[in-house]
């Protein structure tokens, strides 16, 4: 393992997941760079790179394109059986996706997954049950995919289902 690897479990606390559709490929979430990495296992002393956030948009909260989206404090992170990345936003107490319809293989910079929020009120921290945009979370979460692809929420050791 590199050591800017090294640096990055050693220096923050990160949360990995293997890519579903392609075992050689590491998603991890790195709350001190505001950015979502992914790691390839297939070659030999790789280091991670930019999957998702833009790290010259001062802009906390920012939907769009993966290398434009803006993330804070991204803390857990997880895969559903179709291949979607959520990322619980921490900083901006919102639950978002990386769209694997728009493609989630990482080729650099001309990547065209988009990220969305899918629940949660951005910058609005709050603890409200609800569908979508209704729903607010405290910041600290994390996510995590059931085998059914339900979302299930954790947040300070409560479990709250999100539909």
């Amino acid at each position: 393992v590199s050591s800017p690897f090294k640096f990055l479990l050693s220096d923050v606390q990160v949360r990995m997941v293997m890519n579903n559709k392609d075992s050689s490929q590491i998603y991890i979430t790195d709350p001190k760079m505001n950015a979502v990495l992914v790691l390839s296992t297939s070659t030999a002393g790789s280091t991670p790179q930019i999957f998702a956030g833009n790290l010259s948009n001062p802009t906390l909260w920012m939907d769009g394109h993966q290398l434009s989206a803006t993330f804070y404090q991204p803390r857990g992170i997880c895969q559903d059986h179709e291949g979607n990345v959520f990322v619980a936003d921490s900083g901006n107490a919102v639950i978002r996706r990386i769209d694997s319809k728009t493609g989630l293989t990482f080729v650099g910079p001309n990547e065209i997954g988009e990220v969305s929020t899918v629940a949660g009120q951005p910058r609005k921290p709050g603890v409200k049950d609800g569908p979508g945009e209704q729903a607010q979370f405290t910041n600290g979460i994390s996510a995590i995919i059931c085998d059914s692809g339900t979302f299930l929420q954790n947040e300070s050791l409560i479990e709250r289902k999100c539909a």
